[in-house]
């Protein structure tokens, strides 16, 4: 039989009994209010860290009170609607949809009826729950660190502008997992699909990007590179030249989320773009 309770109290994040993580992301959440005491809605804190989000289908009302940073709920029309600090966003029973922070982050109070475990384990949508697993201690809320989005950029291509490397993968291991590439003939969605869009284009073409010095403009989650590029068809040896931008947007811990690439593709549009059709998993 469930104990009695205080009719008022105050819960801060250090109240949290246990701390769930969803695997392989930085999102943690952990309930201060349960049935365990007779309650019949359930309160919680949460925490994303930059950038981090996780599909899911609320099997009951829900209340989202975002405390620090933003954070965005993606309708499955793919509506968007965004949160700032001292905001909320209601949302009814059987809404499928995405949680998303923004590059800054959030922290978030969570308020549902009934309680939400018990509600998604009794819904066809339970299995989404497989992924929060407990964790020791309390998690850190503090946010990230922010980089310097410049200094990052110049350790990234200064080797291989100097000629010191030919060795991407420091660019690679910068690429957020949910990274979206830009060109002006198509986009690369996820990690994977821009390192074999990069794989695809090389198979084709020989680039030569640093026919000028590279320029960085830019601060802490936003960074501009300026250069100008040569490209020779491999089939036929004709060699192109033009200059190049990209717009590269940095989340708080120095993954890199979006790049816009700016350049006239002239003579060799159709290779680009069969580059990053074919870096696309099948079905996207």
């Amino acid at each position: 039989m469930p104990h009695a309770h205080k009719p008022v109290r105050l819960f801060t994040a250090a109240d949290v009994r246990t701390w769930y993580q969803s695997e392989g992301r930085t999102i943690f959440l952990g309930d201060v209010v349960d049935p365990s005491n007779g309650d019949t809605m359930s309160v919680g804190f949460a925490r994303y860290a930059p950038g981090e989000s996780n599909d899911w289908v609320v099997s009951y009302d829900e209340v989202l009170i975002v405390t620090r940073g933003a954070f965005t709920v993606v309708a499955a029309d793919g509506r968007r609607t965004t949160a700032q600090a001292g905001e909320l966003i209601v949302l009814s029973k059987g809404t499928k949809l995405t949680y998303s922070a923004e590059d800054i982050g959030a922290e978030l109070i969570y308020v549902t009826y009934p309680h939400w475990v018990n509600a998604q384990q009794d819904s066809e949508h339970a299995a989404l729950m497989d992924s929060f697993h407990p964790v020791n201690g309390i998690p850190s809320l503090e946010p990230h660190a922010q980089v310097d989005g410049v200094t990052l950029m110049q350790q990234i291509w200064g080797p291989l502008e100097r000629g010191e490397s030919n060795d991407l993968q420091p660019f690679y291991d910068a690429l957020a997992d949910d990274v979206v590439l830009t060109l002006p003939v198509g986009v690369a969605r996820g990690k994977d699909a821009v390192i074999a869009y990069f794989a695809n284009a090389a198979a084709t073409m020989e680039f030569h990007p640093f026919e000028k010095p590279l320029e960085y403009y830019g601060d802490d989650d936003r960074v501009v590179i300026v250069g100008d590029e040569s490209f020779k068809i491999k089939a036929t040896g004709v060699t192109h030249r033009a200059d190049w931008a990209w717009v590269v947007h940095l989340r708080r811990d120095g993954l890199i989320s979006r790049i816009l690439h700016i350049q006239d593709l002239s003579g060799v549009t159709d290779l680009v773009r069969e580059a990053v059709t074919k870096a696309q998993p099948a079905g996207t």
